[in-house]
């Protein structure tokens, strides 16, 4: 599902830049909302992924 609103988003990504980009967005998720008592909704976890996978292309 997060897959296919990145591509309609207009973000393609191979199979392990997914996964690393799932395991980012996990792992904020988990330190910055989870922690706090928040609630992620889906538009929040688009979000999250759009800024994390400029980041990870940036230091690659």
């Amino acid at each position: 599902m997060i897959r296919k609103l990145l591509e309609d988003n207009g973000i393609t990504s191979t199979d392990a830049e997914f996964k690393e980009l799932m395991d980012s967005v996990t792992e904020y998720i988990k330190l910055n909302q989870i922690r706090f008592g928040k609630r992620t909704n889906l538009y929040e976890v688009l979000g999250i992924s759009l800024r994390t996978i400029n980041v990870l292309r940036r230091c690659s």
